[in-house]
């Protein structure tokens, strides 16, 4: 049973790091504004995100069933470590802690990089506000090239009743 949770967070580990690789694309795309390629990557990692759904409720499911299996009480809210203090063989504790490990290192590198690409979104979005600003501002500066007579009309004081 406990072979069987190393192999989801082997899973869990692969699809996160397949997650990195994506979001390191996304940088890319970000700083070179391709917004295509940004589009067809948000949607890919929409997917992989499911995924990662998936691989966890199964990671869940299966600390339950060892929990059960072993007489345990099943826990709603159990950290990795706490499962491994409960596990018996050294091996399958070890195993354990290298996969969590692994893990917990991809999903820092990850979200060191969310944290990077957050950055850059907001930015291209503050240097869009800022063209929009110069934009609307610069139109109001223009010299107005209506027709003579209009502005002619609008600047006739009004006539006295």
């Amino acid at each position: 049973m406990i072979q069987l949770l190393v192999q989801t967070l082997e899973q869990l580990n692969t699809v996160h790091e397949h997650l990195l690789a994506v979001a390191q694309q996304k940088q890319k795309a970000l700083v070179e504004r391709r917004i295509e390629d940004l589009s067809r990557l948000v949607q890919e990692e929409s997917g992989i995100v499911r995924q990662i759904g998936q691989l966890e409720e199964e990671r869940l499911f299966q600390i339950q069933q060892y929990l059960r299996a072993e007489g345990h009480a099943p826990k709603e809210e159990i950290n990795m470590e706490q499962l491994i203090r409960l596990v018996s063989s050294p091996q399958q504790q070890k195993a354990l802690r290298t996969q969590t490990e692994k893990l917990r290192r991809t999903l820092e590198t990850l979200s060191h990089q969310n944290r990077l690409n957050m950055r850059l979104t907001e930015d291209s979005l503050n240097d869009v506000n800022h063209t929009l600003e110069w934009l609307t501002t610069a139109q109001g500066d223009q010299p107005n090239y209506d027709r003579p007579e209009t502005r002619r009309q609008e600047k006739r004081p009004a006539d006295p009743v």
